[in-house]
């Protein structure tokens, strides 16, 4: 089993996926249980399955979503009708009941903007391909209910981390998880998928021009400083940069700190 986080960035108004895959056993032989039941067997595995779960087989002739009827030694029998010997891998697959947790911790100077909470309690339900995809990103949206206006230099409104806790629907172990952040934009996942690997700083959006020339940008600061990861914004006039001695050179470049 695994659970596959979301980027470390994400846009909260697109997809922010979540993707829990269950383990996969080997089958060698399916048999005729007796009584025209599929009997799979499942070797030392067979004590992980419960009666009354669904499996899900990928491939081959008993490909698709089944029920366990029954269990015994090195076996599982399904609600499906024998038709012939095959091999393959299955899964067990069920529900998964997660916590959502979100916002900037009591030691954190964000968390005045947003506390550290939990934000939702829901259930993630295998998909037809035996998976769990879970998309938070409308919880997260729930976080920015307010417009705020930009501040100059760190701005803790524009982004917040954010965290799954869940256990492992079949034994019952805590996931381990790392916090994630979701930034209020609608960003393109692949150019933050870029930060992510290569730690690189973006832009958040095009500047906010004001009438007396001066601008406000917007961009990603880098993971690594002492502030953790959020907006920053800095105040720009006639190209030039002031807080941090950062420079830019024109509208809608992308930033880099020397």
């Amino acid at each position: 089993m695994a659970l596959i986080d979301p980027n470390l960035w994400n846009s909260i108004h697109r997809p922010v996926i979540y993707r829990y895959t269950f383990t996969s056993w080997a089958f060698a032989v399916v048999n005729d249980d007796g009584t025209g039941q599929a009997e799979v067997v499942v070797g030392l595995a067979w004590v992980l399955f419960q009666a009354g779960s669904q499996v899900y087989i990928p491939s081959g002739i008993y490909a698709g979503n089944w029920v366990i009827e029954s269990t015994d030694t090195n076996v599982i029998v399904l609600n499906r009708s024998y038709i012939g010997t095959d091999s393959g891998t299955v899964r067990q697959i069920t529900t998964m009941s997660a916590e959502l947790w979100a916002g900037y911790q009591s030691t954190h100077e964000g968390y005045v903007d947003h506390p550290w909470r939990k934000i939702a309690d829901f259930t993630g339900v295998p998909n037809m391909d035996g998976e769990i995809e879970m998309d938070v990103s409308g919880y997260l949206r729930s976080m920015f209910k307010e417009i705020q206006p930009p501040r100059i230099g760190h701005d803790f409104t524009m982004s917040v981390p954010f965290r799954l806790v869940a256990e492992d629907p079949i034994t019952g172990s805590p996931l381990p998880q790392t916090d994630r952040y979701g930034l209020n934009g609608t960003f393109d996942q692949v150019a933050l998928q870029s930060y992510d690997d290569y730690h690189k700083v973006l832009n958040a959006r095009e500047p906010i021009h004001f009438v007396d020339g001066v601008c406000v940008y917007s961009m990603i600061w880098q993971d690594t400083t002492q502030h953790g990861e959020h907006i920053f914004n800095v105040l720009g006039i006639n190209g030039d940069g002031s807080p941090g001695g950062l420079g830019f050179d024109a509208i809608g470049t992308t930033f880099t700190v020397g």
